[in-house]
């Protein structure tokens, strides 16, 4: 894989964790990159067991936006996240999973990330064989919440979603630290940076619109 454009120019980085799901991959990437703008990367964190993915992603998105890690051994889902930040350039980190990112997304949450320095945005989502136009979380327009408990009021039941959370890294704390290693294992090491992130000051901000289709069962 090509890199990326300097670290220090890229604002926003998908950072994609998969572990043997190739076509989920395509599907993914297919609708990504056409979005692609300057100031924006696609880091792939692959823990397959098997080069299948590998090989779709040198053969049919072989772009300078994607930088693509294969894991050595397979470190388990938490720790491929954590190597999802690390591995990131931006000042923002975007998880997906084997999900879904509509047209439109990446110009939009841009717009989100340079008109204001929020420390976190949330992104809504919908279920994918149910359709855009059914929102998850149902609001009026976007909203912008001055502490993390008003974020917590009002969409604490959906902060699980990895692929609906955007964090500013540089709120984020020590990944290889010990307070992050008290929850590996958990099945919530996502859910603890978030609300990690909630608990600071600063802004956060929920979009209205569903930029996620959340795939309903795993492959």
């Amino acid at each position: 894989m090509k890199e990326s454009s300097k670290n220090n120019n890229v604002l926003l980085s998908i950072s994609i964790i998969t572990y043997n799901q190739p076509n989920e991959i395509k599907r993914l990437l297919s609708g990504i990159l056409p979005q692609m703008r300057p100031g924006v990367e696609v880091v792939i964190n692959d823990n397959s067991e098997n080069s299948e993915t590998e090989s779709i992603v040198a053969k049919e998105f072989n772009s300078s936006y994607v930088r693509y890690f294969k894991n050595k051994i397979n470190v388990g889902a938490e720790k491929n996240l954590l190597l999802a930040i690390e591995r990131s350039f931006g000042e923002y980190v975007w998880w997906f999973g084997d999900d879904i990112m509509t047209s439109g997304a990446i110009d939009a949450i841009l717009k989100i990330i340079k008109n204001g320095r929020y420390n976190f945005i949330f992104t809504n989502f919908y279920i994918a064989d149910q359709g855009a136009g059914k929102p998850v979380v149902v609001f009026d327009s976007d909203k912008i919440f001055n502490n993390g408990s008003d974020v917590l009021e009002n969409i604490s039941n959906v902060l699980g979603f990895a692929s609906s959370t955007i964090l500013r890294k540089n709120c984020l704390p020590d990944i290889n630290g010990k307070e992050v290693n008290k929850f590996m294992g958990s099945g919530y090491i996502n859910f603890y940076l978030v609300l990690y992130v909630l608990s600071l000051p600063g802004l956060f901000y929920a979009c209205s619109y569903p930029y996620v289709g959340a795939c309903p069962t795993p492959p």
